[in-house]
């Protein structure tokens, strides 16, 4: 049994190694994105070098059931600026590493379409994303978005950052997502400008799906009607869903805003300003049932306004998680490593030490 269990690893790290390699950078025709992932095969890494890169109108990136990894190369600054969307279909596995997405020319060309999606029924499809950034998106579509119709195994988020955005983050309708997964993330200025959108950030209907929400910091994200809130699991069970160790701030007191709804549990979590007024647990429906929760306490962030999410000395936050740390997005209270030393060390040949 081991020697079989060994060679399987060595050939699962054969295939790992032996994953071929892409480079690509901007063009001309803006077209390099989409002709990487066609040309990919199963299993293929394409590197963005750095620089911004416009996906041409009409011209999709569809993985088409492979499973392919797109990333910035070290230390990059790579901006995707889409005009048309990113699709998963026939399967596979789309994975997003390190790259800013810019999808504020979907907006402008009056595409009114979704940032990603998948676009038929079959099963098994993922999408993973990892340190990636997402804005400028609204009007009509949202960022990560799936129709009754479509299907999405898995869409597992982390450490990404999604701000000022006019619609949902993540918007899934019927039965069309089996698992998401949302951690060290963190949601700023969303949907505060979109007065006819009624759905938050994070919007799950399908009463099957397994929802986890940890350590992640929302600030200025609104639903724009009471029958919604910044997350919204209108469908999954409480027993299959993880909402925990998450702050929810808005910048002013709203009066019509919450923070969670429906029929779910919540774990460690802090609200602030959500104060509608039929609910005795502030910024939760009724429905919702909090342990170890802060409600209406400010989570003292050291400049919020302007984009700083860290949490001051004497935050009540810092504290408040399930094992005792911060709660919200852990990268805004990373601690720099110390600067090494420099030390002399003298080395003594032992064969002619005297001793003195």
């Amino acid at each position: 049994m081991k020697k079989i269990f060994f060679f399987l690893a060595a050939m699962a790290l054969a295939i790992t190694a032996n994953a071929k390699v892409t480079t690509i950078s901007p063009d001309a025709e803006n077209d390099a994105l989409r002709l990487a992932v066609y040309y990919a095969e199963d299993g293929d890494i394409i590197e963005m070098t750095e620089g911004t890169y416009v996906q041409c109108n009409n011209n999709y990136v569809a993985f088409e059931g492979k499973s392919v990894t797109v990333k910035a190369a070290e230390g990059a600054n790579v901006v995707l600026q889409l005009q048309v969307p990113i699709n998963l279909t026939n399967g596979g596995k789309a994975t997003l590493q390190g790259i800013k997405i810019d999808a504020s020319r979907l907006t402008e060309l009056s595409n009114y379409e979704h940032v990603v999606y998948p676009t038929d029924a079959t099963e098994g499809k993922e999408l993973v994303m990892d340190g990636c950034e997402l804005y400028g998106f609204g009007l009509n579509k949202a960022a990560i978005y799936s129709s009754s119709s479509k299907t999405l195994a898995l869409c597992d988020v982390k450490n990404c950052y999604f701000h000022d955005n006019m619609k949902s983050c993540f918007f899934f309708e019927g039965s069309s997502i089996a698992e998401l997964s949302v951690v060290n993330s963190t949601f700023a200025n969303i949907a505060t400008n979109a007065e006819s959108y009624y759905a938050g950030p994070i919007d799950v209907r399908n009463a099957d799906a397994k929802v986890t929400i940890d350590h992640c910091t929302f600030y200025d994200c609104k639903a724009m009607n009471t029958d919604y809130a910044t997350v919204t699991m209108k469908g999954p069970q409480a027993a299959n869903v993880v909402i925990s160790n998450n702050i929810f701030a808005l910048s002013s007191d709203e009066t019509a805003m919450r923070a969670i709804r429906n029929n779910v549990n919540a774990k460690n979590c802090l609200t602030f300003n959500y104060k509608y007024s039929s609910d005795s647990n502030p910024g939760l429906h009724s429905t919702v049932v909090p342990t170890d929760c802060q409600l209406n306490v400010d989570p003292k962030f050291v400049d919020a306004a302007n984009g700083n999410f860290a949490l001051a000395d004497g935050s009540p936050a810092l504290t408040a998680g399930t094992d005792g740390k911060a709660i919200g997005d852990p990268r805004w209270n990373v601690v720099a490593e110390p600067e090494p030393t420099t030390e002399t060390i003298y080395f003594v040949n032992a064969l002619n030490w005297t001793g003195t």
